[in-house]
This record gives structure tokens, C-alpha cells and sequence, in this order.
């Protein structure tokens, strides 16, 4: 999975609305995600910190 789409001049890459949800969806769950591995991690070393 590319991060960033390189466009080579003649074509424009355009999005619709439901791929931007899309992609939104992907980010919120990748956050969640982090937000929870990171505050679980915490919990474990909370009295070493």
C-alpha cells in the first residue's frame, strides 16, 4: 500500500466522495488503533514510569 500515488502529468487522480470516507475510515481505525496499543502499554508500565 502506497502512502503517496505519484501522478505522471497527463492523468489527474480524483477521488469520489465514498473513496474519501474510505480512506478517512482508514485513518480513524489506524488511530484507534494506536491509541489503544500505546494507552494498553502505559497501563502495563505505569508504576516503572
Amino acid at each position: 500500500m502506497a502512502l503517496f500515488k505519484r501522478n505522471n502529468g497527463t492523468e489527474q487522480a480524483e477521488m469520489s466522495f465514498i473513496d474519501h470516507l474510505e480512506e478517512l475510515r482508514k485513518h480513524i481505525i489506524r488511530s484507534i488503533l494506536a491509541i489503544l496499543v500505546f494507552g494498553i502499554a502505559i497501563f502495563i508500565y505505569r508504576d516503572w514510569v
